[in-house]
């Protein structure tokens, strides 16, 4: 088992795909970057950057949907048929218990409602029935299904199903990605990702809801996923950096501003899902303008689906056709020296050597996509609110620190930059915790900005380096892995959220904070790589120069 030229051994199978071994100077790299001269860089990367930005904008709305279907809606007991023309207040001043802080119950009714004329005293009794107030912000999850009181937990449980369907079939669409192509698993994710939505805002019937959302989850997370890893995977090193900071922060960037819009908006139940679903429609359309990756098509050994999408890529882009083909000939008989060579690989101890880092490093992917999505999502769920000058400053600081990424990327490397990005992680949870617990007044707002634009930097970096750490032959599955696993994270917070009580704040941003640490001292395992390589005197990367020169 060969290593890969950034260190990370192959695991790719022995028949059907193309090995990662290297025939004399022909590494995977100049493989890899002939195939990003022959492709030319211009519309088709573009079209993949904005097809990712989309698909991660409607994860996020799917994500957090709740805020608009989901918002807490005011409740009482329903009056019985006798008492359904009293007014409300008159009902409530007559029939609903008096709590400690002078609010009525929402969960507990008199009985009898109204006194009658024995002197017995009323007994309080739970309510079996509700009235909600819908007047200014229309039906919710919890109005439509009597989700309160004592089906509360019911609600908690929706959210638990959600993230269960990421975690549960992402997997398999990272499967069948590697096995079918990227693109045919691409479309049949966002079109059932469609019809799902559908489902979820015209079912009256709870049970299917769930099963609704459990496949959005999973088929939205499989979009972006997938699709970000054709836009890796058609993009060369010289543009990949900002492509890959671009794919995701526009997406974390543009989806909070549009949920406060639409929260002030107050869109009914069926608006709100009508949103969702021409958003779907519009992801749907996008990913059916992607192509095919051809460095997938290269690794399984598809070379004509490859040459012919090498080639309408290099017309489109205006690559001069003839020296295109010449050099796709070249790329051919290097391909088929390293078939040739692909059985005299490293003995049986280096193969076992070379797998036990791979596990190493994969289980450091693990640990760093379980704590950045549990941060990432955590952080904005239940946070305090900032005030309209926090917000702006908040978006200037992201920019300030996607700067930095993004010149760390390029020429400190992508594993430096994630680990710096993981510390600074570490301290600002640990700031918003002291200042959360002592209560220090500006820190509290300034803690919480500042964890919000980091979290939102470590995804960035993250999704970035899992690209490089697996191998394009299971590429796709050891991404869906490590994205499943970042997503139960996010029932962690779930759980927290539920169970907590009034100490979840000091709860999340105490995990949080060992989370950043553990993951940021586990990363020290992987290879470092640099999105844009440096002049190097080898001759493969010469000859790729020359080549690029010529074409």
């Amino acid at each position: 088992m060969k290593p890969r030229a950034d260190g990370s051994p192959d695991v790719s199978p022995k028949s059907g795909t193309l090995q990662e071994d290297c025939v004399g100077t022909e590494s995977h790299t100049v493989l890899q970057e002939s195939v990003y001269v022959i492709l030319g860089h211009g519309r088709l990367q573009q079209l993949a950057l904005l097809s990712t930005i989309l698909s991660l904008i409607l994860l996020l709305m799917h994500a957090f949907a709740y805020r608009l279907i989901g918002r807490p809606v005011d409740h009482w007991c329903q009056p019985p048929p006798d008492f359904r023309d009293l007014p409300v207040l008159q009902w409530k001043n007559v029939a609903i218990p008096v709590l400690a802080d002078g609010s009525f119950s929402r969960c507990t009714v008199y009985d009898p409602p109204v006194p009658d004329d024995s002197q017995e005293e009323r007994r309080v009794v739970p309510c079996d029935r509700w009235d909600y107030d819908t007047t200014d912000i229309g039906n919710s999850v919890v109005s439509m299904w009597n989700l309160v009181c004592e089906h509360s937990w019911l609600y908690y449980i929706s959210s638990s199903v959600y993230m269960l369907g990421s975690l549960c079939l992402v997997p398999v669409a990272g499967i069948m990605a590697d096995r079918v192509g990227r693109r045919p698993v691409i479309l049949a994710s966002a079109a059932t990702m469609l019809l799902a939505t559908m489902a979820a805002g015209s079912t009256q019937a709870f049970g299917v809801f769930l099963m609704a959302r459990f496949l959005v989850s999973a088929t939205a997370s499989a979009t972006n996923v997938l699709n970000f890893i054709v836009l890796y995977e058609l993009t060369g090193n010289e543009h990949r950096a900002l492509y890959i900071l671009l794919a995701n922060s526009v997406g974390t960037t543009v989806t909070p501003a549009l949920y406060a819009v639409l929260f002030l908006l107050h869109p009914s139940w069926r608006l709100s899902h009508a949103l969702f679903v021409a958003a779907s429609v519009i992801v749907l359309a996008w990913c059916y303008s992607l192509e095919e990756s051809p460095v997938w098509q290269l690794a399984t050994w598809r070379v004509r689906q490859a040459e012919s999408t090498m080639l309408q890529a290099a017309r489109t882009h205006g690559v001069d056709m003839a020296k295109a083909r010449a050099t796709i000939r070249a790329l051919k008989r290097q391909l088929e020296k390293r078939e040739t060579a692909s059985g005299t690989g490293t003995g049986g101890s280096g193969r076992m050597s070379l797998a036990a880092t791979f596990r190493r490093r994969a289980m450091s992917i693990f640990l760093s996509w379980f704590a950045v999505i549990f941060a990432y999502y955590g952080s904005r769920t239940g946070r305090m609110s900032l005030e309209s000058y926090w917000e702006v400053s908040a978006h200037g600081f992201k920019i300030l620190i996607l700067i930095a990424v993004y010149y760390s990327m390029k020429n400190r490397g992508q594993r430096v930059t994630l680990s710096a990005v993981l510390a600074l992680l570490f301290v600002c949870s640990a700031f918003q915790t002291v200042s959360y617990e002592m209560k220090w007044g500006i820190a509290m707002p300034m803690s919480t900005l500042m964890v919000l634009c980091t979290t939102s930097a470590a995804l960035c970096v993250n999704y970035g380096y899992t690209a490089e750490v697996f191998p394009t032959p299971i590429r796709s599955i050891g991404f869906c892995v490590s994205y499943a696993i970042g997503r139960a994270g996010v029932l962690l917070v779930t759980l927290i959220e539920a169970f907590a009580g009034d100490k979840r704040i000091f709860a999340f941003n105490a995990v949080m904070t060992v989370l950043s640490l553990v993951s940021g001292v586990a990363v020290q395992w992987l290879p470092e790589v640099f999105s844009h390589r440096k002049k190097d005197t080898d001759p493969g990367t010469s000859d790729v120069q020359q080549r690029k020169e010529a074409l």
